[in-house]
């Protein structure tokens, strides 16, 4: 500069943060919020650090018009800077990234701490995390009103225009094709290849490639329409003459009882199928 100032000014002025300069007579420094209209500025001299004519104050830093209205678009809680490094998501933040050292005003995320990161990491089928999430709403409620408290959330939730089934937030379109899976087949936004009782020991090739579409869960195996154990398979393929396998079935009747059958207990031998947990009548031949 050209000012002769003390010793105590000069540590004022070493100390100006951002990019902001020292001045012995300055006017009053107009942050980014009131560019369009500054407070009023009394005509006194003021020492101190400001942002020169021109600019605007932005956090610490003095920016231009432009700039300014580039801030304040930054998605999410991003913040602008006039000499941003890198970003690092948070799968990287334990890797070394080579980041080159070049000066570029543009947006960041600076908010996320390490507890957050591994909390958004581990959010369940395709849901991202929100440091200000509302109340998921699940395809079949999608056409409800659903009351919800106007409280931010710090957690996992679906993007918008998506609904909640299971842990997959799906479309319009795609909750209807979910509540269309037959039997006990659930829907995948990436299922492999369903496997038959028949080949489940000897499966054929399958592409890699997702698809979307209902599926077999994992360790079950398509039987006619519906999805059974290992075990369930056993059974299934062995019935013996013309009977059929079925996970929910009545009693069957014979021939010489077919005027006068027996009474049918309507809630007797429920199985639990942990593998994915739900229950059901009696599995067997009929």
């Amino acid at each position: 500069m050209e000012e002769c100032i003390s010793d105590i000014q000069c540590n004022v002025a070493l100390n100006c943060p951002g990019n902001q300069q020292y001045s012995t007579c300055h006017g009053c420094t107009v942050p980014c919020s009131d560019r369009d209209s500054p407070e009023p500025c009394p005509r006194i001299c003021q020492i101190g650090c400001y942002c020169p004519p021109g600019t605007y104050l932005l956090g610490e830093q003095c920016v231009s018009r432009q700039q300014c209205e580039t801030a304040q678009s930054c998605p999410g809680n991003q913040i602008y800077s006039t000499c941003a490094g890198c970003d690092v998501t948070c799968s990287q933040r334990n890797d070394t990234i080579a980041c080159a050292a070049v000066y570029t005003p543009t947006i960041f995320v600076s908010v996320m701490n390490n507890v957050m990161f591994a909390v958004a990491e581990d959010c369940p089928g395709n849901q991202v995390y929100s440091l200000c999430a509302s109340c998921d709403v699940t395809c079949s409620q999608r056409n409800e009103t659903i009351a919800c408290a106007a409280v931010c959330r710090q957690q996992c939730t679906c993007p918008p225009n998506t609904y909640l089934q299971g842990d997959l937030c799906l479309t319009n379109e795609q909750c209807d094709a979910a509540a269309a899976c037959p039997n006990n087949q659930v829907y995948s936004l990436c299922a492999g290849c369903d496997v038959s009782c028949a080949d489940r020991n000897n499966p054929g090739p399958c592409t890699l490639q997702c698809r979307q579409q209902c599926t077999c869960p994992s360790g079950t195996y398509l039987y006619m329409e519906e999805c059974i154990s290992d075990v369930q398979c056993n059974v299934a393929l062995n019935c013996p003459g013309n009977q059929q396998y079925s996970t929910c079935h009545g009693c069957t009747v014979p021939c010489s009882d077919r005027d006068s059958p027996e009474p049918c207990p309507s809630l007797s031998n429920w199985l639990l199928l942990s593998s994915w947990n739900i229950f059901t009548w009696r599995t067997m031949c009929f």
